[in-house]
């Protein structure tokens, strides 16, 4: 995903909090986990990828 196309889906509910979902798929009761974006980790220039920072919740 691009982060124009995050940003204005984001922007729709600017006083929502942002937490990311992750599921393992792997198992017949799947493992949902649930997570704080706290802010932007790491920029990968050449790469151009953004790689959020977060905390399990």
């Amino acid at each position: 995903m691009k982060a124009k196309d995050l940003a204005e889906k984001l922007l729709e509910y600017q006083d929502f909090d942002v937490q990311f979902n992750f599921t393992d798929g792997f198992s017949k009761f799947p493992n949902v986990r649930h997570f704080k974006v706290t802010g932007i980790s790491d920029i990968g220039h050449s790469d151009k990828v953004l790689i959020l920072d977060g905390v399990e919740d």
